[in-house]
């Protein structure tokens, strides 16, 4: 009987209901800093292509850089134009709908290398009046996560209208410092923050590289100290921990 009850209280403390609390917070802030990277096409047509998140209060956003590739081809296709969608009034995950604008992407600096893309806005979604109240700069975490450890994924999973949210772990490291998540992502989830339960940015979901060098199931990030760099030599704005 005393086992037993050794054993209750180890589920019970595993259970923390305080701890699931602030990972839900963590997760509900960070969903106010990503957007559906889209082709837009008028008068109100989109397809999502992949995932970005919001960099600073300039209006600049970081996506990857085959993202941009594909709506690229779809332009050349299609005539549409690389754009985002910015809630109105939050994402409305409950009835799996949203209202929103769309703000048009002006320049853009990319590296081949890294797989990263990041680009200013013809319009700063944090000067309009009816979106700068939902939405919010990621904060990047300088350190890279020890294997093992517990973050999270938030994107726009191809044909949804709302943000998904995965839980996953740092799996190990592959080459050029690149993390390892021990899931996949869904298509759609490219450029998406992987992030640990303070919300603080630790990488960027490049699932491109599932196919290319790490086994399938599992997900290559590219980390947050070498996206802070890339952002620093291109003059963005970002805001980081130690």
């Amino acid at each position: 009987m005393r086992l037993i009850g050794c054993l209750l209280l180890l589920v019970m403390a595993t259970r923390d209901p305080a701890s699931a609390s602030s990972t839900a917070d963590a997760i509900a802030s960070l969903k106010r800093s990503i957007v559906p990277v889209v082709c837009f096409t008028p008068p109100n047509q989109n397809q999502v292509v992949g995932t970005g998140f919001l960099l600073n209060g300039r209006g600049e956003f970081l996506t990857a850089r085959h993202v941009l590739s594909g709506i690229h081809e779809l332009e050349t296709k299609q005539g549409c134009t690389l754009a985002i969608y910015v809630p109105i009034g939050g994402w409305n995950e409950l009835n799996f709908s949203f209202s929103a604008l769309e703000f048009f992407a002006g320049t853009c600096v990319e590296s081949a290398a890294l797989d990263l893309a990041a680009c200013r806005l013809n319009k700063n979604p944090f000067d309009d009046p009816q979106t700068k109240s939902n939405i919010q700069p990621v904060r990047f975490d300088s350190a890279l996560p020890q294997d093992g450890t517990a973050v999270f994924v938030s994107g726009f999973s191809l044909g949804k209208a709302v943000p998904i949210s995965i839980s996953a772990m740092v799996a190990g490291y592959a080459t050029a410092g690149q993390l390892i998540l021990d899931k996949s992502v869904q298509p759609g989830h490219s450029g998406s923050p992987v992030y640990l339960a303070n919300g603080h940015v630790v990488g960027m979901a490049d699932s491109i590289a599932i196919n290319q060098s790490a086994p399938q199931g599992l997900t290559n990030v590219v980390p947050s100290p070498a996206i802070v760099k890339f952002l620093e030599d291109n003059d963005i704005a970002v805001s980081a921990s130690p």
